[in-house]
């Protein structure tokens, strides 16, 4: 009887970055370490994949400042609306001090600094799903 290893099924990660080199370098850890990734630019691409895509993402990589008079929170907000177990990284170049009047309504969420190290966004990731209580209050690396 031959016997297969079973293949881990990693989750679906959708990474909305409108600075295109950061977005690829996302984009690459993520790749080389076996998640699924979609990526998109903008809010309006964030929503456009995930309707094509619906309940098939897991976790949401996303800059606080997108274009086209967004922000990553309200995107998180529209997509949780649908899916409330979705998790969130929110990215900022701006440390959170300058963020927390908009993210302090926002509950249940990862913040990453940038510029940040691909182990800072795999240990990330890993908090998400691998602890089996979610934080209630911001879980910020590199503090």
């Amino acid at each position: 009887m031959l016997m297969s290893a079973a293949k881990t099924v990693r989750p679906t990660i959708l990474v909305v970055e409108d600075d295109c080199d950061f977005r690829e370098m996302i984009k690459l850890i993520l790749f080389d370490e076996g998640y699924r990734l979609l990526e998109a630019a903008s809010e309006q691409d964030a929503i456009s994949m995930w309707n094509k895509n619906p309940f098939q993402i897991d976790l949401l990589i996303t800059d606080v400042c997108i274009p086209y008079r967004s922000t990553g929170v309200e995107l998180a907000r529209k997509l949780r609306a649908q899916k409330p177990d979705l998790r969130v990284i929110y990215t900022s170049g701006f440390g959170i001090e300058l963020l927390q009047s908009e993210m302090i309504v926002a509950q249940d969420f990862y913040f990453l600094p940038k510029p940040f190290a691909p182990v800072q966004l795999l240990e990330t990731i890993s908090h998400c799903f691998g602890a089996e209580v979610r934080p209630s209050l911001p879980y910020i690396i590199g503090s």
